[in-house]
């Protein structure tokens, strides 16, 4: 994969995780809904929904494009010998 491809994926990934900063933000208890007059609203299933989908796309897009390889195959070893045996960099022409 070319360093431009990689870019142009990369690029609506962080978009859509933007997207999902921007869905919670105001709904977490935060400084100003103990302020007079300040007020929350909770999440929704209508967001909870359109929330896992775009964490289950940016997964993907670690997956296939960032690691090369599933994320619990990254998490998986069981000694720091095996974690720098993974090569993310595997994936990429470009190094």
């Amino acid at each position: 994969m070319t360093r431009c491809a990689a870019v142009e994926q990369m690029l609506p990934a962080r978009a859509q995780l933007m997207h999902l900063i921007g869905l919670l933000a105001g709904k977490w208890p935060h400084g100003l809904t103990i302020q007079p007059g300040g007020t929350i609203r909770s999440v929704e299933v209508q967001e909870r929904m359109r929330i896992g989908s775009i964490l289950v796309g940016f997964c993907r897009f670690l997956d296939t494009v960032l690691l090369g390889d599933v994320l619990e195959a990254m998490l998986a070893p069981d000694s720091p010998e095996g974690l720098l045996a993974f090569d993310p960099c595997m994936v990429c022409t470009v190094h």
